[in-house]
């Protein structure tokens, strides 16, 4: 992650500058405030409002990059209802998952109102998974590197 915001987005955009392309990171972590973090709805409210801000229009898939391990996530204990949002338009979605008592991680959540299908869809995809796989050695070494 901290590779791509300091390295390799610089270099795209020092590449694509002469095209009039800029590419802006957003990393789902900014903007959480510290008193947040105990609310599951004021953190989903942050998340999924910013991949909102990404969108030019309502009809637009944002550019996404999902960067996944195996860790699955934090599961919140609720989900915030589609009017507590800024665009409770783009949240039919979780009104509908909010009725099957489900529970997911904010990572899903994020995931599936990233990439929920808009009405027209683009030409070229818009949304990238890259998943990492660790060997046993270096989840050794994360295990043994926590105190």
């Amino acid at each position: 992650r901290s590779k791509l915001i300091k390295v390799v987005i610089p270099e795209i955009n020092r590449k694509m500058a002469p095209h009039f392309i800029r590419v802006i990171p957003v990393d789902l972590r900014w903007g959480v405030l510290a008193e947040e973090t105990k609310s599951c709805c004021d953190i989903q409210k942050t998340c999924l409002n910013q991949i909102d801000n990404c969108r030019l229009n309502v009809k637009q898939t944002p550019w996404f990059l999902g960067l996944r391990t195996e860790r699955y996530g934090w599961v919140q204990g609720e989900m915030m209802a589609s009017e507590g949002f800024e665009k409770p338009e783009f949240y039919d979605w979780i009104d509908k998952l909010r009725k099957t008592d489900k529970t997911v991680s904010i990572t899903s959540l994020e995931v599936c109102h990233a990439t929920r299908t808009p009405k027209k869809l683009p030409p070229y995809p818009t949304v990238f998974f890259y998943k990492r796989n660790f060997s046993e050695e270096a989840k050794t070494r994360m295990e043994e590197d926590k105190f």
